[in-house]
């Protein structure tokens, strides 16, 4: 049987639409929803670079809940809403 843990970070949005950010199924981790928001602060820097900043602060915050890294991602997905914010 597989083991699944579910790591909520505190957003008002997991507990409104009852997801986690990060699930782990035994030896697969799926991070999902994450934004630059500063957990602390709850602020959103308006320079987008120290957004992508806080997005992958947040992520190794989840995954080092389930005794994991950065160094463990094999793939990522990235959408970005407004073009323009790319070189």
């Amino acid at each position: 049987m597989s083991t699944i843990t579910k790591v909520k970070t505190g957003s008002k949005f997991e507990e409104h639409a009852s997801y986690s950010r990060v699930v782990a199924v035994d030896n697969w981790i799926l991070v999902s929803n994450t934004a630059g928001r500063n957990p602390e602060t709850k602020e959103i820097p308006k320079d987008v670079s120290e957004q992508l900043k806080q997005v992958f602060a947040n992520i190794e915050r989840g995954l080092a809940a389930v005794d994991s890294s950065l160094a463990d991602v094999v793939s990522a997905k990235i959408f970005i809403q407004n073009p323009a914010d790319t070189e």
